[in-house]
């Protein structure tokens, strides 16, 4: 369909009209990097980012039918992560950088257990951070 002859609106408008509004950033990101692939189509219209209502209709039934097919994340693909970030502390407990590997993943637990083990190797190597 042609972008003449239905709705436009800006990437704004488009998140107010959604339901659940989402963020203006989640819009964008969505025409950037999209999701499994599919990224939402745009036009530039006098200077401004604009979406068509059949392109926006288009998208949020190609990622559902993407989700449905499952294409989605899984659980499997989570527990590899965790494996991963676990592997990776143990390596950096066993360099003396972090203090020990934790549980949790907690970023601000990691930065702090991270930066006390970085000040220690600086400490031990006669260096200043």
């Amino acid at each position: 369909m042609s972008i003449f002859s239905e709705p436009v609106f800006t990437l704004t408008e488009a998140a107010k009209r959604l339901p659940g509004r989402p963020h203006i950033s989640t819009i964008h990101r969505w025409r950037t990097r999209g999701i499994h692939g599919i990224r939402l189509r745009t036009h530039m219209i006098g200077g401004r980012r604009m979406v068509a209502l059949s392109d926006l209709e288009a998208f949020l039934n190609a990622v559902t039918a993407a989700a449905d097919k499952g294409l989605a994340p899984t659980r499997r693909n989570s527990n590899r992560r965790e494996e991963k970030i676990s592997r990776t502390e143990r390596q950096l407990a066993d360099a003396g950088i972090l203090s020990e590997p934790t549980d949790s993943h907690c970023p601000v637990a990691s930065r702090t257990s991270a930066s006390s083990g970085v000040a220690r190797l600086h400490k031990r190597r006669g260096t200043e951070p």
